[in-house]
């Protein structure tokens, strides 16, 4: 054990050593696909292009496998996406042979052939339905197009889901967002939207010469800019030589990864047990501050996932943080999103999520269920409401166990349903059994006689005052406007409210305190529930 509390120091360590060396972290692994984009890059050097950064592509003809493709990492699409890319970068330095000056090998034709062999063998096998990687319904048909116009052409099985995907995708994306001062995910990948948006107009989008940390997105913007950009340029030489490749020419899918090197560590060491002492208190403060001076320039925001963690480690290390903005920022109606217009939600995103919100005291999603407790029945001598922690898990768990899949909303009103039915049982089983102790008949009747007061004239109609002044009603007869208006049955309305509140034990408050909360039920909802 104690081995192990050694290495997790000096991994603490090495992290604050590299940043104050580098200023920045590059712990993720070199990627074909971002090194294939790398390598596309060209630059006009005394009046003649030459390739920019030559290692990347080597690094790209190094790495092509015997089979003609690329590894795939584990997982079919990756395998799509590197070997579409390295064959796009092939092809696109043999069409550029006659303006280059640097030396092709002299195996290219061939390793095209066998690059183009592979694609389609993988496309072929490519179940697209199953596909959960992120925007591959965009850079995948983008890819597909850039093949296209150097001569490949490439059909198979699942090629019209693809497609239908990519329409599908498309109609909501509107380039002038890009435009705008404000960042979107989509900047991350702008190689996908090649002919579809101005790269002249996308400057003022970079930070420190990146596009939103993505090296093929930067690429992009550099081959198909009509004006240089030094530091874009600039960039793409740190992820080189400063990332995980350390110069050997391959890049990573994003560089820097300072933020994320630094929260997803301390986060997993935190729950693995480590402590303060243990891990160098020197080296977590360090940092803590670079975190939380990297959430205040992002304006409370470094991307979503890594904005949660990062708000929960500073919580927990005595450094608050606020989660508003986050909130506001990545909450939907049902659930929180990783990034606009998120195809399919995340779950360990809304786990994360969920735990930052506890460690922030804040224990409760946006439906704020436990702020939503009525005062209609007075707490006194009442014991602790340990319902409202089971009422929301029963409901959740629940719908998700048989698969409902009911919506937000309507669980949250059958939540705000069962808190008022044990509201009212509690307040019967401690005030009116109190007060009525020996006479329960007389309970039965001021009941019944509360009920055919505000009844309702006729079916349709709410339960409420008579007088139709009384505003909305909660949905039990009684509305927030109840103590203004007097109720007769032969004895003034005044003296009949205080002689309730004497019977019930209570000064008038419980009447006096009335709110207004009405479920919201749709005809799918009910269907749901019907076996």
């Amino acid at each position: 054990m104690a081995a192990i509390k050694t290495d997790a120091a000096r991994l603490v360590k090495s992290l604050v050593e590299k940043y104050q060396e580098a200023g920045a972290l590059g712990s993720l692994s070199c990627t074909v696909y971002d090194t294939a984009w790398v390598s596309m890059v060209n630059k006009v050097i005394d009046g003649k292009a030459v390739r920019l950064f030559p290692s990347s592509f080597q690094y790209i003809l190094d790495s092509q496998q015997p089979d003609g493709g690329w590894l795939s990492y584990g997982s079919e699409i990756n395998g799509i996406m590197n070997t579409a890319a390295a064959l796009h970068a092939l092809c696109h330095h043999k069409s550029a042979r006659l303006r280059l000056d640097d030396a092709l090998p002299l195996d290219l034709d061939s390793r095209i052939q066998r690059a183009e062999f592979a694609l389609r063998q993988q496309l072929e096998k490519w179940d697209v339905g199953a596909t959960l990687h992120v925007g591959y319904e965009i850079l995948i048909p983008s890819l597909l197009d850039q093949l296209e116009a150097q001569g490949l052409f490439f059909e198979f099985p699942g090629k019209h889901r693809l497609l239908k995907a990519y329409s599908q995708k498309m109609k909501i994306f509107d380039a002038a967002l890009l435009y705008s001062t404000e960042q979107y995910s989509a900047l991350h990948s702008l190689e996908a939207f090649i002919g579809k948006v101005d790269f002249d107009k996308l400057k003022h989008n970079t930070r420190d010469g990146s596009m939103l940390a993505s090296p093929s997105s930067t690429a992009a913007y550099l081959i198909h800019s009509s004006h240089w950009d030094e530091e874009a340029e600039a960039y793409l030489r740190r992820a080189i030589s400063k990332g995980e490749g350390q110069g050997c020419g391959g890049v990573p899918g994003a560089f820097p990864s300072t933020n994320f090197d630094m929260i997803w560590t301390l986060s997993a060491l935190f729950q693995g047990g480590f402590t303060l002492e243990e891990l160098g208190m020197n080296e977590v403060d360090r940092i803590s501050e670079v975190i939380g001076t990297s959430l205040e320039r992002g304006g409370g925001l470094h991307g979503f996932d890594d904005t949660s963690k990062a708000i929960t480690i500073l919580q927990f290390l005595g450094k608050p943080a606020a989660v508003e903005l986050m909130i506001k920022e990545f909450e939907t109606f049902d659930h929180f999103q990783n990034y606009r217009f998120e195809k399919d939600p995340s779950f360990t995103v809304n786990c994360n999520v969920l735990a930052c919100l506890l460690a922030t005291d804040i224990q409760k999603p946006h439906w704020a269920l436990l702020d939503i407790r009525l005062n209609i029945i007075p707490r006194k001598d009442m014991s602790e409401d340990r319902y409202f922690e089971y009422i929301p898990y029963t409901w959740t768990v629940s719908n998700n166990l048989k698969g409902a899949h009911l919506r937000g909303e309507f669980l949250h009103d059958m939540m705000i349903t069962s808190f008022l039915n044990y509201q009212a049982n509690k307040y019967m089983e401690t005030c009116v059994s109190a007060c009525f102790a020996g006479r329960l008949d007389d309970a039965r009747s001021l009941i019944d006689h509360l009920f055919r007061e505000h009844s309702p004239q006729k079916p349709g109609h709410s339960l409420s005052a008579q007088n139709g002044e009384n505003g909305a009603t909660n949905g039990a007869g009684f509305t927030s406007e109840a103590r203004n208006n007097d109720i007769t049955d032969g004895e003034g309305g005044t003296a009949k409210k205080r002689r309730v509140a004497e019977a019930a034990g209570d000064s008038g408050n419980g009447l006096d305190e009335l709110r207004v909360w009405r479920p919201t039920v749709q005809e799918d909802d009910v269907t749901k529930l019907v076996p």
